[in-house]
């Protein structure tokens, strides 16, 4: 009960917001520099309709990540899926390079694209959610950078816009042979 559920930027006060799950209202922690604050606050939800879309949306083996993995399979390159000895478990580990491929889809790592767009409806919820993520995607690959692995991020629209041979010059590129 008493356990962290996410941390995201408030931009009304401009601190960190710690959110808690509580028995009948969520308790924030609201951290900033100065001081910290609690307080009881209602937390957007989407409709079930929204939800049971978005519960159908995979986060491993998604068509963009296929794609890469295809590429670095055709160029003769072995990987492991997903490490769970890593932080954030990365799509895409090399162990023999150091190297962890991140395959991000634009929207839910908020990338400004058109794809990346912050949905106009529920924005209350939308806003910390995609934050939060941005903050754990950073958080993850600061942790990894410190154990001496390089770390690559390709966007989904990266991919949408690039050939199957531009796709194989970029991780050539990227893999230093």
């Amino acid at each position: 009960m008493g356990a962290v559920l996410e941390a995201v930027f408030c931009t009304k006060v401009g601190a960190i917001v710690t959110n808690y799950a509580a028995m009948s209202a969520p308790l924030c922690v609201i951290e900033s520099d100065s001081h910290s604050e609690f307080e009881a606050i209602e937390l957007a939800k989407p409709s079930p309709k929204r939800s049971a879309l978005m519960s159908r949306i995979r986060s491993k083996n998604t068509k963009p990540e296929i794609r890469v993995r295809s590429a670095l399979h055709r160029l003769g390159f072995r990987f492991r899926l997903h490490a769970p000895n890593l932080p954030g478990h990365p799509d895409i580990v090399l162990p023999r390079h150091r190297l962890v491929i991140e395959v991000l889809g634009c929207f839910w790592h908020a990338h400004g694209c058109a794809k990346g767009q912050i949905p106009r409806s529920n924005r209350a919820y939308w806003l910390p959610k995609l934050i939060a993520t941005l903050q754990r995607d950073k958080r993850n690959h600061r942790q990894l950078r410190a154990k001496g692995w390089s770390v690559v991020t390709i966007r989904e629209c990266r991919l949408d816009r690039c050939s199957d041979i531009d796709l194989e010059r970029l991780l050539l590129r990227h893999l230093g042979t």
